[in-house]
């Protein structure tokens, strides 16, 4: 049974009920995202395109070599499995696609017998593992204007990962979320998300500071010891999300490394890094419904607002690309929904209002018409799968 307490009361659940899950992103949600997404509109030129694989630096294998070696994998029939090479470990600015990561991250989990394989690999992560980024973060002046320099400026590092803040009342959520179209079932590449995410707090904040919470969505594993001797706690499974809960006032902590001139003048570089790749309306567009779609807020008009255009001009510019808003909504839609239905629990109610639609019977219609068979039919015999 699914608890009805509070989502974020500790020690009440372990479990985030959806509905008051939903509520925290639809209402309290909404004030911590607003600022995140002007400045990402103003200051980020997206090179994610639709329909095109999201690309990620080769420093995100950081420690892969190590572990690999550790468990006895053969390094170069792991990498050739999902047409890496060696290369790739030695030229941490190489770009690669982002699902040949997350599909190598589950072969040698499944091929070592290890189902921590990512959470080892977080374990080699440092926070230069960002690049020139990570100077930038560190220099900032509290943890929230750091998570937002993060926010803005991780395509560089990672074209289709955003990084969302939740805040309800005295607590916040952080966690990340891959924009992928192709969904790679397994919990490994979101092992290293968190384990990442997690050791860059400590490393801004110092090694004193302990969350109140870490959920993973995974069913706890055989063996739990690295999950907490890496998180210093027990760690919470089969919940509603993978997030690391925090009291709120952490995000306003100061940053015992904040240089605001250095700061200043790092960002000034990464802009002009940044402006110097070319822009996508599309990629731009794809970015903020991923955001807005789970508030209720994914509207063109909307839309056009944060990106500072009329609607019509909005439609104009995507046309010119031989893309429209409709198409970029049902494509962000349909790469969402494997990743809801795969939880058996999460009611079919609160699916069709995380993926924007007014009705069950509406995002039911859409289900059917784009996969041939209802949303229930699909989870019974697909399971965690993907729709095809």
């Amino acid at each position: 049974m699914r608890s009805v307490g509070h989502p974020l009361n500790s020690g009440v659940s372990t479990r985030f009920p959806a509905n008051n899950w939903l509520c925290i992103k639809r209402t309290a949600y909404r004030p911590c995202i607003s600022q995140a997404l002007h400045y990402v509109v103003n200051t980020l030129h997206f090179v994610v395109r639709c329909r095109m694989a999201s690309l990620i630096r080769s420093a995100t294998l950081t420690g892969f070599l190590e572990v690999a070696h550790s468990v006895g994998l053969n390094l170069h029939e792991q990498l050739n499995a999902v047409g890496l090479d060696v290369s790739s470990l030695s030229n941490p600015d190489r770009k690669i696609p982002a699902s040949a990561v997350a599909h190598l991250l589950e072969n040698a989990a499944a091929a070592s017998g290890n189902e921590d394989f990512g959470l080892r690999m977080a374990e080699y992560r440092r926070l230069s593992v960002l690049g020139p980024l990570a100077l930038l973060v560190r220099e900032q002046a509290t943890l929230r204007r750091a998570l937002t320099v993060i926010q803005c400026n991780y395509r560089m590092h990672n074209e289709g990962l955003l990084l969302l803040v939740e805040e309800h009342a005295n607590l916040a959520i952080l966690r990340g979320e891959q924009m992928t179209e192709e969904i790679v079932s397994g919990h490994q590449a979101t092992q290293l998300r968190m384990g990442m995410l997690y050791r860059t707090l400590r490393s801004l904040l110092g090694g004193g500071w302990v969350p109140q919470r870490i959920c993973f969505q995974q069913q706890a594993p055989r063996d739990r010891s690295r999950f907490s001797r890496l998180f210093g706690m027990p760690v919470e499974f089969g919940c509603d999300l993978d997030g690391i809960v925090c009291h709120a006032q952490d995000l306003d902590a100061p940053l015992p490394l904040a240089d605001a001139q250095l700061a200043h003048y790092l960002d000034q570089h990464l802009v002009s890094l940044i402006e110097a790749s070319n822009e996508s309306i599309a990629g731009k567009v794809r970015r903020i419904v991923w955001t807005l779609l789970p508030q209720g807020q994914c509207t063109a008009v909307r839309v056009a607002g944060q990106l500072g255009v009329e609607r019509t001009t909005l439609h104009r510019q995507l046309a010119q690309s031989d893309q429209s808003f409709s198409k970029i909504v049902d494509a962000v839609r349909a790469e969402m929904v494997p990743r809801y239905l795969a939880n058996p629990e999460r009611p079919l109610t609160d699916i069709a209002t995380l993926l924007g639609f007014s009705s069950l019977s509406t995002f039911s219609r859409w289900f059917k018409l784009r996969y041939g068979k209802s949303p229930s039919c699909w989870r019974q015999i697909a399971g965690a799968g993907q729709p095809r």
